[in-house]
């Protein structure tokens, strides 16, 4: 199949009726969740916000955090976060 004939099988598919509906109906269904998601959240009230101004110093009395002491928290297995008995 050449490049023609792949840019007529598109062309057919796109213009084709039942294509058309099958992707009205999708957009519809999307459309449908995101009113969902709106009215939920409308409901729920707004989720407050974060900046990172808000943890400006937050963790000063731990000192000064490397790369490397932030990969280690990063990187722990479940085991690890485990208390010690």
């Amino acid at each position: 199949m050449d490049e023609d004939e792949k840019q007529e099988d598109v062309t057919m598919m796109e213009t084709h009726p039942a294509a058309i509906l099958s992707q009205i109906k999708s957009l519809e269904a999307q459309l449908g969740a995101l009113k969902a998601q709106v009215e939920q959240l409308s409901v729920q009230g707004p989720t407050p916000t974060h900046t990172f101004a808000d943890l400006y110093g937050r963790y000063r009395e731990f000192g000064d955090l490397s790369a490397d002491d932030i990969d280690a928290v990063l990187y722990r297995l479940p085991d690890d976060l485990a208390e010690p008995t």
